[in-house]
């Protein structure tokens, strides 16, 4: 675990140093390298500025990558595509318009657009970015809803499954117990497989009522001699509530 977290920081540390290393390119190239009579002063940090914003981006999905591993909704699966193409578009078409206008630029010795033009231009792409970027998070949280509401859904089956589990390893360490009774336990923990995941209030109320069911049949075979009718009632019982459990389906 240690090994782990030191492999990370060092792989963060190390794209940080590159991001910087970057940045001071970027920089020297803006500001020693191109003449000032190519580029004035407001249209050359405006350019720095988008450059710095497309390596900032890209370098927050280096250092926080969108999926995590642990999470079984993997809502950032559903938002990855959207931000992914909403990252590449944006980081394309301005340093395509950026690079354009510095090369008529230096070809003509002024400037292809004004600064606002350029600034109001830049601007609506950024704009654009993150409408992707909140696209994409609307994504990520649709996903982590299904994947609750699917959870919830589920819960209801798998108590049942778990509560007819004990009660047939009850019926299996019970002394004295006759084999059909154990063997009707185990036909009745089978049929759990045709039950239909829902989240109703109806199916809810059934599922209840089953584990109730099992909790009673539980309780009743610590003394099978005594309790030989309610352990037949409460099978029969049971074997109608999941029949009738059965027959409710996923609304």
């Amino acid at each position: 675990m240690h090994y782990a977290f030191t492999q990370i920081m060092n792989t963060r540390l190390l794209t940080l140093i590159l991001v910087l290393f970057a940045e001071a390119i970027i920089a020297i190239i803006f500001f020693y390298l191109i003449p000032i009579q190519i580029l004035p002063t407001d249209i050359r940090w405006l350019d720095f500025i988008v450059l710095t914003v497309i390596n900032i981006i890209f370098v927050l999905n280096i250092l926080f990558p969108l999926v995590r591993l642990d999470d079984k909704s993997h809502q950032e699966v559903a938002g990855l595509g959207i931000q992914w193409t909403a990252t590449g578009w944006y980081a394309a078409l301005a340093f395509l318009f950026m690079v354009g206008n510095i090369i008529y630029a230096w070809q003509s010795l002024s400037p292809a657009l004004s600064f606002g033009i350029q600034a109001i231009i830049q601007s609506i792409l950024l704009l654009c970015f993150c409408g992707g970027i909140v696209a994409s998070r609307a994504s990520m949280q649709k996903a982590q809803e299904v994947y609750e509401s699917e959870s919830r859904e589920k819960k209801g089956k798998a108590d049942i499954k778990a509560a007819l589990s004990d009660l047939l390893a009850k019926a299996e360490n019970t002394p004295k117990l006759p084999a059909e009774i154990t063997d009707r336990i185990r036909r009745i923990s089978a049929d759990t497989r045709y039950i239909t995941p829902s989240g109703s209030a109806e199916a809810k109320k059934a599922d209840k009522t089953i584990i109730n069911d099992c909790d009673i049949i539980e309780v009743a075979l610590s003394d099978y001699d005594m309790n030989r009718e309610i352990i037949t009632l409460n099978l029969s019982r049971l074997e109608n509530d999941l029949k009738s459990r059965r027959s409710l389906q996923n609304t």
